[in-house]
């Protein structure tokens, strides 16, 4: 039997391990925290001394020296770095605001069309092209300090191996690589005012490193997104993942780059061969998280239980919870939320019922939009913390009209990179993927569902022009 696989997913609040065995079983898993640090309004960091340590946590409790390791990762980080390799302050997170007005400015230049057909990045605050931009505007000493400007993956993969490479994924969700030609973009780099010598050279996906200490070989890996779709076996174009964690994700696997002429929705690297493509939701389980401190501190499940006790609609209360500004369709950091309806008879559970549907109202469209493209109807699969609920589960396949399907195993995107890893590896490693839960939708609460897309469609309308 092949030896284990410990997956590393680097996330944005805790760094999780998962001891992998050939046929999927999960042998061993530990985890480490790390605060998101929040210094001003709009800015969202990371410590990189505080997430190697816990990287060097997980690997003490599931790695050695014989012990091969893969990872994943959050898209979107950058930090500088001197010549030296060490860090010129936090990393800045996918989350991170500050970036917004270079991003209109772009988003509203004649580049933009272009730039998009070719990277795949929507102009949004967390694409490193526009923080790079902000940051030699703002911060014009520190840019120029910078030998080099990477993400968080790539620190890690140094500090592990003594190499310093970005693999094709992480460098597709940069804003300034070329997905077609699997290149930097040569534009892009001009407009975030560096060349290819300031940035990592390219490597694949299944890239597999000596490492030293803690592990006898590191797999450079993908990214989280993509492979949370390898994790539930939405590996292909019949397969619609949809994530709902903190914030959310829709996403389908192509044999080829396809980019979105409205600039709408990302497509970037998964693998060798794989592109995924899809669209981002900033807000998803932070709704519920904040409905929580609302409401004096109560628990997820009592506030999902409160508001299952609300009839469809929430009586006519809409919550459009944009709380953190979006990303599709938009892709503007200023919007804000809107509650439309409120009286006096709305209560808690009214509230909290409003804010779960306007997340899953969120993800419709984007849905769609996919399944247009589709030359079948996909199947959907799902997966994160907000549809371990079943509650949440029914609400989104009354949302969007079909079946949803949640697989038994969960870290999908953990799972995915042992895939990947295994594969990098030339081990033979596959595994069915089980479903645990299938909802199906209800035909009357449907059709509520698509009147209440029609009333969000006016505010979000309004919305664009108030902000």
């Amino acid at each position: 039997m092949p030896d284990p696989i410990l997956a590393l997913d680097l996330g944005t609040s805790s760094t999780k391990g998962l001891l992998v065995g050939s046929a999927g079983e999960v042998l061993a898993a530990h985890s480490a925290s790390y605060p998101t640090h929040t210094p001003c309004p709009g800015h969202a960091e990371q410590d990189p001394g505080e997430v190697m340590a816990a990287v060097r946590e997980v690997l003490a409790a599931l790695g050695g020296p014989d012990t091969d390791v893969v990872l994943s990762c959050a898209m979107h980080t950058l930090v500088p770095v001197g010549s030296d390799g060490a860090p010129l302050g936090r990393v800045w997170t996918w989350a991170d605001r500050r970036a917004a007005p270079e991003a209109a400015e772009l988003r509203s230049g004649p580049r933009a069309p272009g730039l998009h057909a070719r990277t795949g990045t929507p102009l949004h605050a967390s694409s490193p092209l526009c923080k790079l931009r902000h940051l030699q505007r703002v911060e014009p000493a520190r840019f120029a300090a910078a030998a080099r400007f990477v993400s968080l993956k790539e620190l890690v993969v140094e500090a592990l191996t003594g190499e310093r490479c970005v693999d094709h994924a992480v460098a597709s969700s940069t804003g300034l690589l070329d997905v077609h030609r699997r290149e930097w973009d040569r534009e892009a780099l001009e407009l975030a005012g560096v060349d290819a010598a300031h940035l990592s050279p390219l490597v694949p996906t299944d890239r597999a490193l000596p490492a030293g200490g803690g592990a006898r070989s590191v797999v450079v890996g993908s990214t989280d997104g993509a492979l949370a779709n390898m994790g539930v076996g939405a590996d292909d174009s019949r397969t619609v993942c949809i994530t709902l964690g903190t914030s959310g994700a829709v996403r389908v696997v192509y044999s080829e780059p396809r980019t979105d002429p409205t600039g709408q929705r990302f497509c970037y690297v998964v693998d060798a061969t794989r592109y995924v493509v899809g669209g981002a939701l900033n807000n998803g389980g932070l709704v519920l998280r904040w409905l929580g401190r609302l409401l004096g501190g109560a628990s997820d499940a009592d506030l999902i239980e409160t508001a299952a006790a609300v009839p469809p609609g929430s009586d006519g209360l809409l919550l459009v919870p944009t709380l953190t500004g979006e990303r599709f369709p938009s892709y503007r950091s200023d919007l804000r939320g809107i509650a439309h309806g409120l009286t006096l008879e709305h209560d808690r559970g009214h509230l909290v019922r409003a804010g779960l549907e306007g997340v899953m109202l969120a993800v419709a469209p984007l849905f769609d939009a996919l399944r247009a493209e589709a030359a079948v109807e996909p199947e959907v699969r799902i997966g994160g913390g907000l549809v371990e609920f079943p509650f949440c589960r029914q609400m989104l396949a009354d949302v969007l009209g079909c079946p949803v399907h949640m697989p038994a195993s969960r870290d999908s995107s953990a799972l995915g990179a042992a895939r990947l890893g295994f594969a990098a590896l030339g081990r033979p490693a596959d595994w069915p993927i089980e479903m645990a839960h299938t909802h199906e939708p209800d035909p009357g609460r449907h059709r509520l569902y698509r009147e209440l897309r029609q009333r969000r469609g006016l505010l979000e309308a309004a919305q664009g022009e108030w902000c």
